[in-house]
Formats: C-alpha cells, sequence, structure tokens
C-alpha cells in the first residue's frame, strides 16, 4: 500500500493543498502555515501565540471560515500506473 498525507487548509476565501509523505511531514507544514499567517488571523487572537502547536493550530482555525483537513489517500493504484517497474 502506498499512501500520502493530503492537507487541505481553508482561510480568508482561499484554498491551499498539498501532499506529503507522511502525517508528520503534513502536520509540520500546516504548523508553519500557522505560524507565518497568525498575524493575519482573527482580531481576538492573542499577540503571543500559545507555545503548544495543537493550541496554536486550534485557536488560528476557531475564525469562521478557516479550516483544515489532514487525512491519508492510498495512491497504490496511481503508483502502479505512473511509476515504472523494477525488474
Amino acid at each position: 500500500i502506498m499512501q500520502v498525507s493530503v492537507l487541505v487548509i481553508l482561510f480568508r476565501g482561499r484554498e491551499r493543498i498539498t501532499i506529503h509523505d507522511d502525517g508528520i511531514k503534513a502536520w509540520s507544514e500546516l504548523v508553519q502555515f500557522v505560524d507565518a499567517s497568525w498575524s493575519d488571523s482573527h482580531s481576538t487572537a492573542p499577540i503571543c501565540p500559545p507555545t503548544a502547536e495543537e493550541e496554536r493550530v486550534q485557536l488560528f482555525f476557531s475564525e469562521t471560515g478557516a479550516s483544515y483537513i489532514l487525512g491519508e489517500a492510498d495512491i497504490s493504484a496511481l503508483a502502479a500506473r505512473v511509476l515504472p517497474m523494477k525488474d
């Protein structure tokens, strides 16, 4: 089975979709997005974001219309058609 992690971020009417080797890399991308966009988040956000990643992500996406999806996708069938066969 060949799987990838898919991250979808919806924020301020914009959609961002990225594909990662695993969930750890996808989570890291999500945290980087939150950290880079913190100052653009809702006006009720504290000036200093929480130290814990989970808290920062939860608070950041508590804004109306902001959300994310972090999921796994099986790409075995696609990989079998695209990747060359090894002898």
